[in-house]
């Protein structure tokens, strides 16, 4: 009787031993995406972010040491992205290349990117919803973006986040009265 159960927690320490074999070897195997689209993801998932008005969405595309020419820090961008969550009725997003005359078919813009940081510009209309007011918001964005260190969200691979956001025209006064 206790051959066999030494064999069966022999198969399954075996079997358990594969599969982190078969996961480990993906992982290594798992090509990393180009920049690129990582950055055109981060994008769209922070566009999606602002029209579900999900302001956690929004919040995961910024990174932790966030601040931008208007002294907005982290904390400060998701007090606003949680306001609008609340207070809004829909949002739409609307991003064209800087200085484009309309909206292209897909994600296109001009985004440099040089080792772990990238600079993308934006024209971008934020239409707001507030159940009876629509508020017409146009900017145009100088992004910072910056590949953050590992973390297990990212499988500890480097991933990139919204350093800083300028040309959004919220300063601190308005800050203070979000």
């Amino acid at each position: 009787m206790r051959a066999q159960s030494g064999l069966r927690m022999g198969a399954v320490k075996v079997a358990l031993l594969g599969l982190v074999m078969v996961a480990a070897g993906g992982w290594v195997l798992w090509p990393e995406p180009p920049d690129r689209q990582s950055l055109d993801e981060l994008v769209a998932r922070a566009k999606h972010g602002f029209e579900t008005r999900s302001a956690s969405e929004i919040i995961d595309c910024v990174a932790p040491g966030y601040r931008d020419d208007s002294g907005l820090t982290r904390e400060d961008v998701s007090r606003i992205c949680e306001r609008i969550a609340t207070q809004a009725k829909q949002v739409q997003i609307t991003i064209t290349p800087a200085g484009a005359a309309e909206q292209p078919r897909s994600l296109q813009y001009d985004i440099a990117i040089q080792s772990s940081e990238a600079t993308g510009h934006f024209d971008v209309v934020a239409t707001l919803d507030l159940g009876g007011e629509t508020v017409t918001w146009p900017m145009r964005l100088e992004v910072r973006f910056v590949k953050q260190d590992r973390s297990w969200r990212s499988l500890w691979r480097p991933r990139w986040a919204v350093a800083s956001v300028n040309g959004h025209g919220v300063d601190k006064g308005l800050k203070e009265l979000m």
